[in-house]
């Protein structure tokens, strides 16, 4: 088990991938071993290994949106570090134009996303709520370093209705 979005937020917090986290602690998430690795690899700046995990992880689990947001997750560091601005000792990320690989990054939330509604719609479970707002979650990111105010608004309001949901549901979900 592990706090993978509050590990995400902690790592937004201080602006870099390649930091040592805090152990894990409790959650109501149970994560398969590949995906801690796959968070491991991802937090260690590597790319090159968490993203053929994470694809190893979709075909094990074709129909689980865990897969496609891992994916997009190491695809976010190499789009926040190619915008980032680095001055007096912080990283801010600065707005930037739209870029050919935006659409795979966009399409992986999507695919999380529209996963994560359709297992919603046949029982609703509030993991399956909390995947649905971290698709929201990873557009919105995008969109806002893009400017896409409006945008963003949308996909962080619905990932906030979505969050409160799956805490509704199962206060335990340390990630909500």
């Amino acid at each position: 088990m592990v706090r993978w979005l509050a590990a995400l937020l902690f790592v937004v917090t201080i602006g870099s991938p390649c930091v040592t986290l805090p152990a894990p602690g409790p959650a109501g998430l149970s994560l398969p071993p590949l995906a801690a690795s796959i968070l491991d690899h991802i937090y260690s700046g590597r790319p090159d290994l968490a993203i053929p995990e994470a694809r190893q992880l979709q075909q094990q689990q074709p129909n689980h949106p865990l897969g496609y947001l891992l994916e997009a997750e190491s695809v976010w560091w190499g789009i926040w570090c190619t915008s980032a601005d680095y001055r007096y000792g912080m990283t801010m990320a600065r707005h930037r134009e739209k870029q050919s690989g935006d659409q795979s990054y966009l399409n992986l939330a999507t695919k999380a996303y529209v996963l994560a509604d359709a297992q919603l719609k046949q029982h609703e479970t509030g993991e399956m709520h909390l995947y649905v707002a971290m698709a929201d979650s990873l557009q919105a990111r995008l969109y806002s370093l893009r400017w896409e105010n409006r945008s963003t608004a949308r996909a962080g309001v619905r990932a906030r209705e979505h969050y409160e949901r799956a805490l509704a549901l199962d206060p335990s979900l340390a990630d909500a």
